[in-house]
Order: structure tokens, then sequence, then C-alpha cells
């Protein structure tokens, strides 16, 4: 498959996304999900010169390369190719681009940043605060990295430099001693897929790039789209001055004069502080598609039905086991998340004795801390709102429906061999269960979710652990009938421990 490269712009972030075009309409109502934030105080700085720079000391020589179809002037240095200052490409990220194989978009997926932190980086703490203020700001999950293939390593540099959007495998953010927690916040920004703002298409409308003041070599830097004969889509027609990832009016000036103005002339206050108001809502947009436009919603929620509901949600999916103290009920809910809308389906399961499904659709606030049910009549809760998880929950309890000696029919209580109890609801070919490791007081070591179909004596299952437990696990199981009341997993993926059960 060929791939091909798109350049995105927001409406203040120029967020410009290789391998990927988002269009979206209805900013206004987008917008709400950020009013509690418009506020949020910005402190600007005018130094003379703040811009991130791979190589501070160092001019290369000034080539083209072809990367995912784009034409772009860079200059070699050390055998890295510097693009804009701070964006760095590698040989190898440059084959692998022009091969077309493998990755077609340099999202990360599900919204999950894997990361690590070279143990000889001065100052760890940078690296801490930006990410903390990626993960409160944005639907962006990071996640120290075990054994993940791609991922972002933090390391020392003899400047700030990070790639653009993720590269398939470990790719740099490197971090002299000088670069600050907002110089970390804008490389971070590199890496999860975004551009510099002032080269829009449309930057001349609002912005004077004065050519004479830049040193010589460097005015590649300062090219837009279209001038690199490629055409752009903004999501807006103004550019924002604000944008972490702004030049500074002096960026790459060789006599102390503006490189960058208004269009009166005038300089701007430039920050590196955080993400402005539209960073994040571009950011959200940029990966609406990969995981919503809301913050990851696992936890642990409380409904206007009494019961509790242990939230997962992975990049687009959205996993749940809900329960009433009593035992009155459980079920568990499959959706998927578009933008701040879910729809999915409910099925009751036998730890409770209800035997209900349909289908939900709900709605997500800005900030995941509340769900509401917009459609769903034949399911009671409505309203479920986001807290601290109890220290005591509701324990196994044995079935409160089910059948045995029938091979058509799974529903039951199952045990399996990794010490768990397993709930399973078969309604036609749908397959569902909600499974936890067996206790009578406190929490589970780990509890999970089955969502999946039964062809001839198979079941093919997606899971997913979910916050009753510790546990963070999901992917794929393949079961195998062997009897009406045997049941031996065949495949698997994402480390599911469990391998037999029986009811």
């Amino acid at each position: 498959m060929k791939s091909k490269t798109f350049w995105l712009k927001s409406r203040i972030s120029t967020l410009v996304l290789v391998g990927v075009l988002l269009i979206f309409t209805n900013c206004e109502k987008e917008n709400e999900f950020f009013k509690e934030e418009t506020s949020e105080e910005v402190v600007e700085t005018q130094e003379k010169d703040i811009t991130e720079k791979a190589f501070p000391e160092k001019t290369g020589e000034i080539t083209e390369i072809t990367y995912q179809g784009q034409q772009l002037a860079v200059e070699k240095i050390d055998g890295l190719y510097v693009f804009e200052g701070d964006i760095l490409i590698t040989p190898e990220e440059l084959r692998n681009a022009n091969k077309s194989t493998g990755r077609t978009k340099n999202l990360w997926p599900n919204c999950i940043v894997y990361y690590s932190i070279e143990s000889s980086l001065p100052n760890k703490q940078r690296v801490y605060d930006a990410i903390a203020h990626w993960k409160s700001k944005t639907n962006l999950q990071f996640i120290k990295r075990t054994n993940q293939v791609a991922y972002v390593n933090f390391r020392k540099g003899s400047g700030c430099s990070s790639s653009v959007g993720r590269t398939g495998g470990k790719q740099n953010i490197n971090l002299a001693n000088g670069c600050s927690t907002g110089n970390t916040i804008h490389e971070v920004g590199h890496a999860i897929g975004l551009w510099h703002e002032q080269s829009r298409k449309d930057r001349n409308t609002y912005i004077n790039v004065n050519f004479a003041n830049i040193k010589a070599g460097k005015e590649h830097n300062f090219k837009t789209y279209v001038q690199r004969g490629k055409d752009g889509d903004e999501y807006s027609p103004t550019l924002d001055f604000g944008s972490i990832m702004m030049y500074g009016p002096y960026a790459f000036s060789k006599n102390g004069k503006p490189t960058i103005t208004k269009k009166n002339g005038s300089t701007y206050s430039v920050q590196r502080n955080a993400l402005s108001t539209w960073d994040k809502i571009g950011v959200s947009r940029m990966y609406k598609k990969v995981c919503g436009t809301v913050p990851n919603m696992s936890g642990y929620y409380k409904a206007n039905d009494g019961g509790h509901y242990y939230i997962r949600h992975i990049g687009t999916n959205v996993y749940w086991f809900g329960e009433h103290p009593s035992g009155k009920w459980a079920n568990i809910f499959k959706g998927k998340l578009n933008g701040n809308k879910i729809t999915g389906y409910f099925y009751d399961v036998p730890k409770g004795k209800i035997k209900g499904s349909g289908q939900l659709k709900l709605t997500v606030n800005y900030n995941s801390t509340k769900i509401t049910k917009t459609s769903g009549s034949n399911f009671g809760g409505s309203i479920w709102t986001k807290t601290t998880r109890p220290s005591n929950l509701p324990g196994t309890r044995p079935a409160g429906f089910g059948v045995r000696n029938n091979i058509n029919n799974l529903t039951a209580r199952w045990y399996a061999n990794d010490g768990g109890y397993y709930y399973v609801r078969q309604v036609g070919s749908r397959v569902v269960w909600f499974g936890e490791r067996h206790f009578t007081s406190g929490r589970p070591a780990w509890a999970n979710v089955g969502y999946g179909t039964k062809i001839g004596n198979n079941i093919y299952l997606s899971w997913a652990d979910v916050p009753k437990g510790n546990a963070k696990g999901s992917g794929t199981l393949q079961l195998k009938m062997n009897g009406a009341n045997k049941m031996t997993r065949v495949k698997v993926t994402g480390g599911f421990g469990g391998s037999s059960w029986i009811r």
C-alpha cells in the first residue's frame, strides 16, 4: 500500500501530522469540552530566542530529501537530517518512510505513548513534569516502556530535538542541560505528531518573515507548506501566537533583529510554559479517530442505579463491568467512542439475577468525570460519576442463573485454572463474560471482561482488564469447547493467564 503525507494545521497551533488528514467541523460544540480551562493563565516570555535547536553550535550542509512523498530542505549534521531546527529524521526512518511498508500513520495507537528515560539524563524532573502536563491537558496516556518496540527515549543531547510522530521504533527526544520543562513539552509535541505553528500556509496573513535577518543556511526553516510544493488545510483562519509550537520572533536571527514580526511590524511574546487552549483542542482533533476527544475514562464510577462500574478505555473501545452490591444484577458493556459519544451493547451476566441486554448510547463530559445515558430504555442507570474506588468491593458469588451440560448454551459460572470465576452469558452466537480472581473481601487481584462470538465449538473473544482489579492487560482469545462443560484456550494475545475453564 502506498502511504501519503498530509499537512494538518489547527486554529492556534499548526498541528501537522505526518501520514493522516483529519477534517472536523462544529468547533463551537467541541470548545465546550475545554470551556473550564480557557481562563488558564499562560505566562509568556520575551527572551531574544528561545527556539529549540538540535545542534545550537553547528550548521550543516543544506540538502533535499523525500520524506513520505514530501520534498524537504534539511540540514545534514552528524549523520542526521535536521528539519526546522529541532526536528530529527534518521537515515533509517527516511528509508522506512519511503518504502511505504509497515506503518501508514504516525499517530500513537490507542493514544498511548510508551517512553523510557536514560539514567544519564540530568534533571529527569523536567521530563516527569512535561509528561504530567500532557496527561492532564490531553487525551494521551504516557506509560513507561517494558518491551514495546515503538517508544520515545529521553536522553542527554547537545540541544533540544525530537522526531515527529510515531516512527515505529525507538525514537529519541534529546535534551541538553539548558532544555527546560517547557522545551520538553514542545519536543513531546513533535513526538506525538505536531509541527511548528509559523509554517502554516496562510501565515503571511498574520506575520512577516524577515529573511534578511535570518542566519545563512537557516532560511529553509521558514518555508510554508505551499513553498515546499504541498497544500494544507486549516481548521480556522487564525494563527496562534500563544502556541507552545510557535517560533519566537528572534528565531535564527543573525543580527539580533527579529526574523518574524506581526503584520504591523511589532514583535510578539512567545511562551514555553503550557499548551495553549487551541493546542489542546487541536491534539484532541488529531487523535479523535484513535481515542475520541475526551481524556481517558478508565476508572471507577458510581451510578444513579446504585451500582459500581469499573470502566476501561482503550483507544476508541470502552469496556465496563457493572454490579449492584446486593447481587441483584451485574452486566458487562462494550462500546465505541466517537468524539465524546459512546455507542455499544450491554449484557447482564450471571453474577446477578437479571437477564437483560440491549443497546446503550452515552455522552461523556469534557473531562471524563461524568457519563450520561442518551438512549437505552431497558437499562436502569442514566448518570455515572467518576470517583474514588472503594477499598472493599463485592466479592465472588454463586451464579444467579445458568445451565449445565449444554454445549449450545454456555451461560453459567465457570471456574478457571487462573483461580478466577467467570460469569459467562451466551445470547445467540454472542458470548460475553466477567471474570475475577476469587476473593471474599477487599478487591480482586485482577478482573476482566470478554466480548465475542461462538462459531461451532470455537469462541473468539476480545478481553480487557477492568479496574475492579489492578491488572491493565488486554488482547484476544480463541477458546475451544471440549464437551459441554469444559473450555480450553487455543490462542491468546496480551498475556492472559487462564487456559482451562470448567462449569
